[in-house]
């Protein structure tokens, strides 16, 4: 008697790779063995795999064996602890980035505050300079004054400060004499890059 089909229980052609009745893959090893031969019990529990198998879709047996342990190792792997920093829920609360926002926003201001008040004091210092200048130079309103003040200052490559030029110009003007009562000639000597060699020349 020839072996049997496993799913079907319909009789195999020796040496038969697939049933032909169903189409289930044979066992190589019971292939050319008798169906007298095989053990009731063996031939049992290798039917019941067989059924099984046919019941479930060979993805799903894949996803089973081959992803399902990858996806375990994974998820049994500790994460770093930026990462579970990073994940965890106070980061999704509003009030938290108000609180940051806020903070930064302190921190902030004591600088802005210093800034704007370093500024308006060294405007307040070149406006006292031009009007010392405006004394020394009668011939030159303060407009003109503050016109050759910043051209002074262009021409200095930014080297230095406008309160610096200013502090400059207003030393030029008392070293040296100021002709006609304008002092667009000591401004034009100090907007030259060799300003100290033409103004004492």
């Amino acid at each position: 008697m020839s072996p049997q089909c496993f799913h079907c229980d319909g009789e195999l052609v020796p040496q038969a790779r697939f049933c032909h009745r169903c189409g289930t893959p044979t066992f190589s090893a019971y292939r050319s063995r008798p169906a007298g031969e095989i053990d009731p019990n063996e031939r049992a529990r290798i039917k019941e795999e067989v059924s099984g198998a046919s019941r479930t879709p060979t993805t799903t047996l894949m996803t089973q064996t081959v992803l399902a342990p990858a996806a375990a190792r994974r998820a049994a792997a500790p994460l770093p602890v930026w990462l579970r920093v990073l994940r965890m829920r106070m980061w999704r609360r509003w009030y938290l980035w108000a609180a940051v926002s806020g903070v930064c926003a302190l921190a902030l201001v004591p600088r802005v505050i210093g800034s704007l008040e370093g500024t308006a004091r060294q405007a307040q210092e070149v406006y006292g300079i031009v009007t010392k200048l405006a004394a020394r130079c009668p011939g030159d309103s303060r407009r003109e004054l503050t016109g050759l003040l910043a051209t002074i200052y262009g021409n200095s490559g930014g080297q230095l400060s406008l309160l610096e030029n200013a502090m400059l110009f207003e030393f030029a003007t008392r070293s040296v004499p100021i002709g006609q009562g304008t002092c667009a000639r000591v401004a034009e000597a100090l907007s030259r890059p060799d300003r100290f060699d033409h103004l004492l020349h």
